[in-house]
């Protein structure tokens, strides 16, 4: 039933607007979208930011290089006080390299590759939000086209009824004060229509900002709902927590407080060595320009060095461990809670869901009664039996149920996209997997 009614609905508006829906082009959501990716400033930003820590992270070897030092010096020097003012040119030359071990060295890999992994699921995260904020906007967009074709379909059989309540005003069949409620009538309809426009600017500004897309388009029409047949939110939650940014945050985050206290730990009791190996060459020339070799030979050094200070209760070392051992708890707890949190949204989206279905069909049939009521308004108005104020209301009300009917289908169209968003998969998904059937 509701189908019909949106195809005759659909159809009615396109046989208004023929030219209107021709002249635009069609801007699908999935160009919104790979607008909105490659010309959104903020999502560049967050791009820039992960791609600097990602660099960082992969950069895993300089952990691991030796020092490497190389010096070299010449100087001279003159007497005034001899015949022989040039004394020669002496030379040195060296070279030094050191290989550091400590243990903030063992964990250092895996302190990179989490590092990596939170900046990825940072810049997915801020993907996945302007992805929703499109969808959200391109949608809004959708209904409010919708909302003012059906209003300017209002506004046409407003100036129908104000034409024709003049008309039989000049041959004296109504009085003044129906014409005066026609003609308010009238503007009540030209005033909504307004409104409706100036809203949809509002929605096309902030879209613009979003996608970085100019010029003039038109949208694509607004999906037919997908009724779904959903399982227990924790049969959901089971299947898909895992794939859920949030819970892969709040999991990286534990493992990068494990990882800080294992890398205080081996940095506080395990040894630090530093071995060394040196090369160094002296040579001369001297006032005679005769060159001679003075010094040449390598050298070598290891040094350990073994933390006493964490082995001393309250020392700064031992208050940090145990502070990072502390860090571990909260972020374990931390996670429980993102997941009892992501729990309670798939419930509450699932709720959602199933109330904007029930309202899809409460709306459904107050659409097609407000459409007998119009229809039969109509006729009485033409026959003389009631004023015009009263088949403006009962237009009124075929606009607002209208409206109330187009508000239930994006609200269940955008809960749906929520719900498939907390769990991390497309939408597509969701309705193939779960559609009604």
């Amino acid at each position: 039933m509701m189908r019909t009614l949106l195809r005759f609905t659909a159809i009615l508006l396109l046989s208004v607007f023929p030219l209107a829906a021709e002249s635009l082009p069609v801007l699908t959501l999935d160009d919104a979208l790979s607008s909105a990716r490659e010309k959104n400033i903020e999502l560049e930003i967050a791009k820039v930011e992960m791609e600097g820590k990602v660099r960082s992270a992969n950069a895993v070897m300089t952990t691991f290089l030796p020092d490497i030092s190389i010096s070299a010096s010449a100087s001279t020097s003159a007497s005034f006080q001899s015949r022989t003012a040039f004394n020669g040119i002496n030379y040195d030359v060296g070279a030094d390299i050191t290989f550091p071990f400590s243990g903030s060295m063992i964990t250092d890999r895996r302190t990179r590759d989490i590092a990596k992994r939170g900046a990825s699921l940072s810049f997915e995260n801020s993907l996945i939000g302007l992805e929703q904020d499109v969808i959200t906007g391109y949608w809004g967009l959708a209904t409010a086209d919708l909302s003012i074709q059906a209003a300017q379909l209002s506004l046409d059989s407003a100036e129908r009824q104000y034409e024709s309540t003049l008309a039989m005003y000049r041959n004296g069949m109504v009085d003044e004060l129906s014409l005066s409620e026609a003609e308010l009538s009238l503007y009540d309809a030209q005033l909504q229509l307004k409104e409706l426009q100036d809203e949809k600017d509002e929605l096309m500004t902030a879209f613009r900002t979003m996608t970085g897309i100019s010029g003039e388009f038109s949208t694509e029409p607004l999906p037919e709902p997908v009724l779904l047949s959903l399982p227990s939110p924790e049969e959901l939650f089971r299947e898909y927590s895992e794939g859920s940014i949030s819970v892969q945050n709040a999991r990286n985050s534990l493992e990068s407080a494990k990882n800080e206290e294992s890398t205080l730990r081996l940095s506080a009791y395990v040894p630090s060595i530093s071995a060394s190996l040196g090369y160094s060459y002296s040579g001369s020339h001297d006032s005679d320009w005769v060159y001679g070799t003075r010094d040449n030979g390598i050298s070598g050094s290891v040094r350990v060095s073994i933390p006493i200070s964490p082995l001393i209760p309250t020392s700064a070392e031992d208050i940090a461990i145990k502070e990072a051992g502390d860090n571990v708890k909260v972020a374990s707890l931390t996670l429980q809670n993102t997941q009892n949190s992501l729990l309670a949204e798939i419930e509450s989206y699932a709720m959602g869901i199933s109330q904007a279905e029930e309202s899809l069909k409460l709306a459904e049939r107050k659409r097609a009664a407000a459409e007998r009521t119009n229809a039969l308004s109509e006729e009485a108005f033409s026959a003389g039996l009631i004023t015009a104020n009263d088949a403006s209301d009962t237009r009124n009300r075929l606009l607002n149920a209208e409206m109330e009917l187009l508000s239930a289908r994006l609200s269940h169209l955008l809960q749906s996209y929520t719900l498939a968003s907390a769990m991390n998969i497309p939408l597509a998904e969701l309705q193939a997997r779960y559609a009604r059937i």
